[in-house]
């Protein structure tokens, strides 16, 4: 039952290499 810490971690996580793999195809293409 320790999910809490891992929903905050979760949610800024994903941002960065949503944002990081964004910015890469952009430079590839």
């Amino acid at each position: 039952m320790k999910r809490e810490p891992f929903a905050g971690i979760g949610k800024s996580e994903p941002h960065k290499h949503a944002l990081a793999g964004f910015w890469s195809r952009r430079i590839n293409e």
